[in-house]
Order: structure tokens, then C-alpha cells, then sequence
């Protein structure tokens, strides 16, 4: 089952729904880091005017997890469990 959460940012300019587990992906100089740092800070509660699910983001709720294409998401898994 998918479950959407609703994430939104005035700074940003970001109203969007997103899952768990999202993936940002395209071509060289597409914007994929400026969004994933735009993120970023709004997850880390950096961003005093973003909301999840219409709520204030505050430090310390979410973790921030970035990765590039050397990345093994397997390794992160296992060391996960």
C-alpha cells in the first residue's frame, strides 16, 4: 500500500505529495541537488515555513539520507537490520 504524505514549503515553492521513500533522478544539470538540498533543509526543520501533513516541521523529527551513484543501497539495508 502506498501512503502519500503532503509536504509544502512558501521558501521553496514546494506543495507536493511524496511516499516513504522517494527517488530523485535526471539529467546532469536538471536541478536534482538544488531540490535534494532544498529538502534537505526543510526536513531538518531549517525551513521555518514548511509543513508535513499540515504540520510544522521542527529539528530532530526526520532523518535526512543522501546518496549518489556509488552508493549500495543493499549495504544500507543490511546495516539497517
Amino acid at each position: 500500500m502506498l501512503k502519500l504524505f503532503n509536504l509544502s514549503s512558501k521558501n521553496y515553492n514546494i506543495s507536493e505529495k511524496f511516499g516513504k521513500i522517494n527517488i530523485i533522478y535526471g539529467p546532469n544539470l536538471s536541478g536534482k541537488t538544488t531540490l535534494s538540498t532544498n529538502l534537505e533543509e526543510i526536513f531538518l526543520g531549517k525551513d521555518k515555513t514548511a509543513k508535513f501533513n499540515d504540520l510544522p516541521i521542527e529539528k530532530a523529527t526526520f532523518s535526512v539520507i543522501k546518496i549518489d551513484s556509488n552508493f549500495d543501497i543493499n549495504e544500507f539495508i543490511r546495516d539497517l537490520q
